[in-house]
């Protein structure tokens, strides 16, 4: 039997359904993709934990819940 290639199929509650596309200058991917890499992770994790850090902050200060904390 050959072995499967690639990940493991994750469970439909971890797997992420949902994309937002954004446009970026050259510049800003490049500084991105080097944040991500030299955090040792991929640019999609990167970018998805500074947004969560970041959206976090301003819905408390405007009293609001976290929906992805609940």
């Amino acid at each position: 039997m050959a072995k499967k290639r690639g990940a493991p199929k994750k469970a439909e509650t971890v797997a992420k359904a949902e994309v937002v596309q954004i446009r970026l200058n050259a510049s800003e991917k490049d500084g991105f993709a080097a944040a991500a890499s030299h955090a040792g992770i991929s640019m999609s994790s990167w970018m998805r934990e500074r947004l969560r850090v970041s959206a976090a902050e301003e819905l408390r200060k405007m009293g609001k819940d976290v929906p992805f904390l609940s």
